[in-house]
């Protein structure tokens, strides 16, 4: 027997002048860190862009956050920022229909694909 399991996402901020009538249009998932905690919300377009764009305004000030060669990790360990950007990849590539694995290395043509409409 197959089945058959469809997922609507609804904005996670109802109430902000959004169409409400067709939850699952133009809603996507937001994956983002700071503080060194992941977060991930469902946000309409309006929404996403604005969170982009809040973020955006800090990072480009900000430095890299990465931490090897610090005592205690591993040149191998990912750090936070370089994780939330590949919960930023996989979830774009989800919302384009792109099969991607939860966990290891997102493909670079999807990464590159991904760049290509985020500049």
């Amino acid at each position: 027997m197959a089945q058959r399991v469809n997922v609507i996402l609804v904005c996670d901020r109802p109430g902000q002048g959004h169409d409400e009538t067709n939850p699952g249009d133009g809603v996507e998932t937001v994956p983002f860190a700071i503080d060194g905690h992941e977060y991930e919300m469902e946000l309409c377009g309006p929404d996403a862009e604005a969170l982009r764009k809040s973020v955006a305004e800090f990072a480009g000030a900000a430095r890299s956050g990465s931490r090897a060669g610090r005592p205690g990790r591993s040149a191998a360990s990912r750090t936070v920022p370089e994780r939330g950007r590949s919960l930023l990849v996989r979830a774009w590539a989800k919302q384009q229909g792109y099969k991607v694995n939860e966990r290891g290395r997102v493909p670079a043509t999807i990464t590159a694909e991904y760049e290509a409409a985020h500049p």
